[in-house]
């Protein structure tokens, strides 16, 4: 379990890499990004900023997020903010995947 943490943490920081470079992009053009977009992407910051001990090895925690995901992939035109977005999604992708087999393999192993 030790494990999920260190991966959670490691995703949650490549989602602040995202938003510290929109926030430094926004500044020279705050039109970078659609107001739906911006929507969603609080959404998520509340998200992360509620991960907690008790929650982080949640899988629908996760899957919540990618609801919100789904309003930003493919929008961001910037190739450089894109470079963040794709490479913070694949992070939570690996992250979510060892979730899914750690909870199907500790599924089975109790029944």
């Amino acid at each position: 379990m030790e494990q999920f943490k260190t991966d959670i943490i490691y995703t949650k920081g490549k989602f602040i890499k995202f938003i510290k470079k929109l926030n430094e992009y926004n500044k020279i053009n705050n039109s970078i990004i659609t107001d739906n977009m911006k929507e969603h992407l609080n959404i998520l910051i509340e998200l992360w900023r509620n991960v907690k001990d008790n929650n982080y090895n949640n899988i629908d925690y996760y899957f919540n997020m990618k609801d919100h995901h789904s309003h930003i992939n493919g929008r961001i035109k910037n190739e450089i903010l894109k470079e963040y977005w794709n490479d913070y999604l694949n992070s939570g992708l690996k992250f979510r995947l060892k979730l899914i087999e750690y909870q199907h393999t500790h599924t089975i192993n109790n029944n």
